[in-house]
């Protein structure tokens, strides 16, 4: 699972909402795995990948940093592995194949808010903000660009980016439907349209690279 627009996530995001539940026995290794390391699994999916259709087990847990616990902890997986075999009982046999792997939905949720700040809204902040130093507020980067690097330096821990990072996380938690960006640590970049020019060319393809 990695983008919004996965079938993992949309299903993840259906039981976060309480729309649909786990079958009980993918429940039953949910509730394994939550009592055993102390962590919030959110959904299972089981599935298989090619080349040899070789059966897989998706675990989502619900935050980033459980996720990558699990992914760089061969143990884990191997516990898991087993447990989903000792519940699943008779087909077990079809599990000694088994790929036990895991993602986060956190960081999905996160990435699916910041895609749908719209660019009138990153305008309206502008207008809203409305101070003459700022050339782009880029929704693509969190970033705000002043004009030169000399405004940069002078604003980038200032009032004005305190009132602009405050407006951007209004943005962002009108999106934000499970609350996950959190306001405190919540920090915008800066850069400037001289930068821009001088070391991109001018380009957004130069600068997107």
């Amino acid at each position: 699972m990695v983008f919004s627009s996965d079938s993992e996530y949309l299903a993840t995001k259906r039981i976060k909402r309480g729309e649909i539940r786990l079958l009980a026995t993918r429940q039953a290794l949910a509730d394994w795995i939550s009592t055993t390391y102390q962590v919030t699994v959110l959904n299972i999916i089981q599935d298989s990948i090619d080349p040899d259709n070789r059966p897989r087990l998706q675990i989502i847990l619900e935050w980033s940093d459980d996720s990558q616990s699990f992914s760089y902890d061969k143990d884990k997986q191997e516990a898991v592995k087993r447990q989903c075999i000792a519940i699943a009982g008779d087909s077990a046999p079809s599990l000694q194949r088994l790929l036990v792997c895991f993602s986060a939905f956190e960081s999905v949720a996160i990435a699916e808010a910041q895609g749908k700040v719209t660019e009138e809204e990153t305008k309206a902040l502008q207008t809203k903000i409305n101070h003459p130093d700022i050339w782009l507020i880029s929704r693509s980067f969190m970033r705000v660009f002043f004009y030169t690097q000399a405004q940069v330096n002078l604003h980038q821990k200032s009032e004005l980016a305190g009132r602009l990072t405050t407006g951007y996380w209004n943005l962002l938690a009108c999106h934000d439907e499970f609350g996950y960006i959190k306001k405190r640590g919540f920090e915008l970049s800066f850069d400037s349209k001289e930068n821009f020019d001088q070391v991109y060319e001018g380009s957004w393809f130069y600068y997107f690279r």
